[in-house]
């Protein structure tokens, strides 16, 4: 329907004179902005394209060419934001104590004997990556006292504390001896309010505790430890009595303090 209407009005306007004698829109002084449609065509003033070459109808022509090229090119390549629920957590200080207390069966048992000590660790990090519920940073890791004794050697003269951690544990708190470095990921739930897991890992990807940690990560989990986000401060202490080795009690208390901007 539509399409035999504009027909028929085409027809109608090619058939239309110049007015009623036989003048073009614009041929006299001022018809182009008279208000008139001095041709009697349907059109007025700088509407007829009798007008259109007119001084009076220069200003209506659109020759404002839009030069406004959007030069804002987005050079932000990074498509993966990070979502974390810790995004905001930049960086950490934390300290670590594992203490061994030996029942004194296994301290008898053994040569030299193994007495009751305390290693003492610290690590700190800054942000690399957060998803989900963890937050991953990298930094140091490593042992900085300890008072546990190491291996006697022939002469009787006790080891050092690196000896000391080697002799009694080595299979229980790893780090890197040769670099002292270290990624330790966090891992809280949804709302912020506790911190699950810590983990002290060699590698940026093996941040999910590992059944067999040896040599490559160490780590504490299920610690449900209270976390407020106004203060981002982390104490927790647990302990575990090992049935393998004669009733040993091994404690661990971890201290940890966030920082955002």
């Amino acid at each position: 329907m539509r399409r035999w209407h504009l027909v028929f009005t085409a027809l109608a306007l090619s058939c239309k004179g110049g007015g009623p004698a036989g003048g073009v829109e614009g041929d006299e002084a001022n018809e182009c902005r008279d208000g008139a449609d001095n041709d009697q065509n349907g059109y007025f003033d700088c509407q007829d394209n009798g007008c259109w070459n007119s001084p009076d109808c220069a200003g209506d022509a659109d020759t404002d060419a839009d030069t406004d090229a959007d030069t804002d090119s987005d050079t932000d390549s990074d498509t993966n934001v990070d979502t974390g629920v810790a995004a905001h957590l930049q960086s950490m200080t934390l300290t670590y104590d594992f203490a061994i207390n030996f029942s004194q069966t296994m301290e008898l048992s053994t040569d030299p004997p193994l007495v009751d000590c305390v290693s003492h660790y610290v690590g700190d990090g800054t942000y690399v990556d957060s998803a989900d519920t963890h937050v991953t940073m990298q930094g140091s890791w490593k042992l900085l006292s300890s008072t546990c004794p190491g291996p006697t050697g022939p002469d009787g003269i006790s080891g050092t504390p690196d000896d000391a951690l080697n002799f009694q544990t080595t299979d229980l708190v790893w780090y890197n001896s040769a670099t002292n470095e270290s990624y330790h990921t966090f891992e809280f739930d949804t709302n912020l309010t506790y911190l699950n897991t810590w983990v002290a890992h060699k590698n940026v990807a093996q941040f999910e505790p590992e059944p067999n940690p040896h040599n490559i990560q160490f780590y504490i989990y299920d610690m449900f430890a209270d976390y407020d986000d106004g203060v981002r401060i982390v104490d927790h202490t647990e302990s575990y009595t090992d049935a393998e080795t004669f009733l040993s009690v091994y404690t661990s208390t971890l201290h940890v303090e966030f920082n955002a901007p």
